[in-house]
């Protein structure tokens, strides 16, 4: 590997190790949405989501998404996982339930951006 590049999702050739990457993050958010939400959450798939705004990126990830079970208002939820510049800080969950009008992934993200603006 180049000097100065530290393993990473995109730098692992080994595809074991990037698919126990994946495997860990999604575990990472699923445990944090279980516990926020206070109920039993199951992985459907993994998705891409870009944002714009006048024509710039915003906002840019992987939204995981769950199915709920035994949740009382909804039974989708999507979810993701930030890293902060600091490394020794811990990583923060963003969970949006999909209840109208969130019905999709990119619907949580526009959500997400409206009610906690950076």
């Amino acid at each position: 590997m180049a000097a100065g590049v530290t393993d990473s999702l995109w730098t692992v050739r080994d595809p074991v190790k990037m698919v126990e990457a994946v495997s860990e993050r999604i575990d990472r958010i699923k445990k944090a949405l279980e516990n926020k939400e206070k109920c039993h959450a199951a992985h459907v798939t993994s998705l891409l989501v870009s944002e714009q705004f006048e024509g710039k990126v915003i906002w840019e990830g992987i939204v995981e998404t769950f199915d709920l079970h035994d949740h009382p208002t909804a039974k989708v939820a999507y979810a993701w996982e930030r890293w902060r510049d600091d490394e020794k800080a811990d990583a923060e969950y963003t969970v949006v339930l999909g209840v109208p009008p969130i019905n999709s992934a990119q619907d949580a993200v526009k959500a997400a951006i409206v009610a906690f603006p950076e």
